[in-house]
């Protein structure tokens, strides 16, 4: 699945029809907020994500600050942190060698 905001187009991994309505109330319910967050954040900036889930707010946050920015995302539940890494990955966002549960 894809969702474009601000002239950024991101995919997501949805591997079940939970997470598939996760992601998509909170793009319905979020959108705003998200866009507001977003026109604040520039190339370098920090952005932290706690809770981030599937990773909705820190995939855009990542595209936005770039490569030179970060993006500091926090997910302890087990399946969501696993699809968290997974959407990092398709959308080729870089990630830390603490990427890992602990």
């Amino acid at each position: 699945m894809s969702f474009s905001l601000n002239a950024l187009r991101l995919f997501f991994q949805l591997g079940t029809p939970h997470e598939l309505r996760c992601v998509e109330g909170t793009w319905f319910s979020e959108k705003a907020m998200l866009a507001k967050v977003l026109s604040s954040l520039r190339p370098g900036d920090v952005f932290l994500d706690v809770g981030s889930n599937l990773g909705l707010f820190t995939i855009f946050a990542g595209k936005q600050v770039g490569p030179d920015g970060a993006v500091l995302a926090f997910e302890p539940e087990a399946n969501a942190h696993e699809r968290l890494l997974e959407n990092i990955r398709v959308n080729r966002l870089q990630t830390s060698d603490r990427t890992r549960r602990r």
